[in-house]
């Protein structure tokens, strides 16, 4: 089959996608505006495209092997490789069945760090985990598996530190900053208000 597509050269042509590449022949040089018409990589072999698309997949498994990705996150790093649009699901759903893609594993650990190292109350978290298309009921399985004591304890710690750091003022000027702290945090009201009462009256 003959192939109709643009050269550079007037002998031949290599496009290159990572390991796999292929030449063409073509006597006639083209000009500027045909050779800005060629893709990245082109071919009408089936078995070069199967070829680049598990290239990809693999690179895929690599990095969902070096930490948790959500489906949103592959899907947007996928689109940064170049990765052919009517590929991508296919990647997506191997990735899903091979179990490097998890959406509850991913929710349970990114709340866990949220919660251990950034300090973050549940509902940053809750926001975090839906930026990332996490659904209803796996962000709430996520959410309880934070330990309930731990949780309050750490909203009493932070607020805490933050009230010794606060020059001297009158005690609802205080309230009103330990407050707006709490909530840029994620903490719920109702728990941020308990730990500042019990703050404020040591």
């Amino acid at each position: 089959m003959e192939r109709n597509f643009f050269c550079t050269h007037p002998e031949q042509l290599f496009f290159h996608f990572r390991h796999a590449s292929f030449c063409c022949t073509r006597k006639k040089k083209p000009s500027l505006q045909e050779l800005r018409k060629i893709p990245y990589f082109y071919t009408n072999s089936p078995g070069y495209m199967n070829k680049n698309v598990e290239i990809l997949l693999e690179k895929a498994r690599r990095y969902c092997s070096a930490r948790e990705t959500s489906r949103h996150d592959m899907k947007q790093k996928l689109r940064q490789w170049g990765t052919p649009p009517e590929n991508m699901e296919d990647i997506l759903l191997s990735l899903e069945k091979e179990n490097f893609i998890n959406e509850s594993r991913f929710a349970r650990a990114a709340a866990g760090d949220k919660f251990r190292f950034e300090k973050w109350g549940r509902m940053k978290i809750r926001h975090f985990l839906l930026q990332h298309h996490i659904s209803e009921p796996v962000i709430e399985e996520a959410l309880q598996s934070i330990d309930e004591e731990e949780y309050r304890s750490l909203i009493y710690r932070e607020i805490k530190k933050k009230n010794d750091t606060i020059a001297a003022g009158n005690l609802w000027e205080r309230k009103s900053k330990l407050f707006r702290f709490a909530q840029a945090r994620g903490y719920e009201s109702e728990l941020a208000l308990q730990a500042l009462d019990r703050i404020l009256n040591e």
